[in-house]
């Protein structure tokens, strides 16, 4: 837009900006209470937040947040991959894998078949879906793990110089740390995913709240319903069932977190083994090494005595000798022979450690 200023007498070039209030696109499918799945279709986080009349923060799934929630009787659960709306006829499945997708659709809801409101089956399908989807990947991460650990058994055999390969150990080593921190990461997500639906097991109102398919009053003070069965009157417990619910995924997911930690536990206990049996080489290594030294410089020596008088003596049997007087020839060797001895014994006795200060 341009404009005049009435005082400096020429036109200003006055820049606006419009900024877009349009939002994000997500991708989205609806399983009903019928167990009809709905095509994936995109559509705008504003169009989702008002049909399922919710404001538009609840519906952004960060991924450092989880949480299960309840807000105008929907319930949110934001675990991970898995973000899920949940009404008391549909689960919105929001920017999902189509692996968990179908995930959810062939889980079955044994532990609340029997209960007729649809948040029941609903919650246990998308928790039941999600702890399967996290034991594959502790599955995954144990597999690997036990074949590192196979392939550092096979490396326990005789090894000599030719054929000893450090960077084999060094390579292994290397893979258990690297599958040792994601594990590490992997048993913190379960601890944060175990204390999101401990929060809401242990809050009485919000196990009211997460039955969503009633909103009269008079029922979320009394959560029973009663069932007959011939002559006889069966009262269900609606709070004790949720939160029966919940415990049975808290379980599923600490036992989850058990093996976690005992497959960190292994590979600890492989890398002090081949942190020791590394030690263990080099140490040997380092003898063999002190060894060699001994007796290059015992050798050296007989040898140096031998070569330097030796060059004035007839060697026994040598073409042109006199063949009589060997007796200086001997005496060299010999007392070549004695130094040598002399300087390996010398040098056998030698410390390598000594307390309180250092050896040679």
């Amino acid at each position: 837009m341009v404009v005049g200023h009435p005082t400096w007498g020429f036109p200003l070039v006055v820049l606006t900006l419009r900024l877009s209030h349009a939002s994000s696109s997500i991708k989205l499918r609806t399983l009903n209470s019928e167990k009809e799945l709905s095509v994936a279709h995109s559509l705008s986080k504003n169009t989702l937040s008002n049909t399922l009349n919710l404001p538009n923060r609840d519906l952004r799934f960060q991924k450092n947040l989880r949480h299960i929630s309840i807000n105008h009787s929907k319930i949110i659960v934001n675990l991970g991959a898995f973000r899920t709306v949940i009404t008391p006829d549909k689960i919105y499945m929001i920017d999902m894998n189509e692996a968990n997708i179908q995930e959810i659709v062939s889980e079955n809801s044994p532990n609340s078949e029997t209960l007729p409101f649809f948040e029941f089956h609903a919650l246990e399908k998308v928790l039941n879906a999600f702890v399967s989807f996290q034991g594959r990947k502790v599955e995954l991460k144990e597999k690997i793990v036990n074949e590192l650990c196979e392939t550092a058994d096979n490396f326990d055999q005789d090894i000599y110089v030719d054929s000893y390969n450090s960077g084999q150990e060094l390579t292994i080593l290397n893979a258990l740390n690297i599958e040792q921190t994601e594990l590490e990461m992997r048993k913190y997500k379960l601890k944060s995913y175990i204390e999101v639906i401990e929060e809401l097991q242990e809050d009485e109102i919000d196990l009211k709240s997460l039955l969503i398919s009633q909103n009269n009053k008079e029922f979320t003070q009394n959560v029973s319903i009663f069932q007959k069965e011939g002559e006889v009157v069966l009262e269900t417990d609606l709070i004790q069932e949720m939160e029966n619910l919940l415990d049975i995924m808290i379980t599923q997911l600490e036992d989850l977190e058990e093996n976690t930690k005992q497959t960190i536990n292994q590979i600890e206990k492989y890398k002090e083994l081949l942190r020791t049996k590394q030690n263990i080489i080099r140490n040997n290594v380092m003898m063999e090494n002190l060894k060699l030294s001994r007796w290059q410089v015992a050798i050296s020596t007989i040898l140096l005595l031998v070569a330097f008088p030796s060059m004035n003596l007839d060697f026994p049997g040598m073409m042109g000798s006199s063949g009589t007087d060997f007796e200086g020839f001997f005496m060299v060797v010999g007392s070549s022979f004695f130094v040598g001895a002399s300087t390996m014994g010398v040098l056998r006795r030698m410390p390598i450690y000594k307390r309180g200060r250092k050896a040679w």
